[in-house]
């Protein structure tokens, strides 16, 4: 829909809700890279090779450019204070909305 109106759109903020925020509360298994490019992460920052290095499986060149221009660059880049807002918004409208809906006859 964006895409068909997007000289009517300044940006667009699409949020995704986790089942558990809380670390400490998430059961995960350890985390195992099946393919490692030791050169790739020898000539990464020590804080990109850190980053990229806890989540992804296969660390490859292709890997990192997409895990640094679609994950690592927008979180430098978020409004970490508008995002809380949003959040906070959010969450008291679906407790609004489950609210309502326990309390009537569907």
């Amino acid at each position: 829909m964006v895409h068909f109106r997007r000289n009517l759109a300044r940006g667009l903020l699409l949020m995704a809700p986790m089942t558990i925020p809380e670390v400490d509360n998430r059961k995960l298994p350890s985390h195992i890279a099946i393919q490692k490019d030791t050169v790739l992460m020898s000539r990464l920052s020590k804080d990109d090779a850190e980053e990229f290095g806890s989540v992804a499986v296969v660390q490859g060149q292709y890997q990192w450019e997409r895990f640094r221009d679609e994950i690592l660059l927008p979180l430098k880049q978020a409004n970490e204070v508008f995002l809380t807002q949003v959040s906070k918004m959010v969450m008291a409208s679906v407790l609004t909305l489950l609210q309502y809906l326990l309390s009537t006859q569907l």
